[in-house]
């Protein structure tokens, strides 16, 4: 079990390396991709901002992309913080996790997509951004 905020990071064959952390008292589990080759640094579901901003200055990178598996509230807590820093992230969530009704609930964060996708489990992606 990793301790709150320790990352442990895999290199994948082509070089991809994936970064997984536990964070929070919930002891949410985020992932990175990074591919240092092309410049692209991908978050999924960042629970504390200010330890992924302290991991990716100590790295010298930059994230490129936030990916929202859904909006809970423990899923989505490092949005704000992270928007803030990086302003031009482009962030990609399921097209469902925009309801609106929902948006008031104490379970729910509002986190602005530039980007979703639409699609059941198992099926292939519709991307729209």
């Amino acid at each position: 079990m990793l301790s709150d905020g320790e990352f442990h990071v895999s290199i994948w064959e082509d070089g991809v390396e994936v970064w997984v952390t536990q964070m929070g008292n919930l002891m949410n589990m985020n992932t990175a991709f990074v591919d240092r080759a092309n410049g692209v640094v991908v978050i999924i579901d960042p629970f504390d901002a200010g330890k992924w901003i302290k991991k990716l200055e100590e790295e010298r990178l930059e994230p490129t992309h936030l990916l929202y598996t859904h909006t809970h509230r423990d899923h989505a807590a490092g949005f704000p913080g992270m928007i803030k820093r990086f302003p031009n992230l482009e962030v990609w969530g399921h097209e469902e996790a925009k309801v609106p009704s929902l948006l008031g609930h104490v379970v729910f964060r509002k986190v602005d997509f530039t980007g979703t996708w639409d699609c059941l489990p198992d099926e292939s992606v519709g991307w729209s951004a």
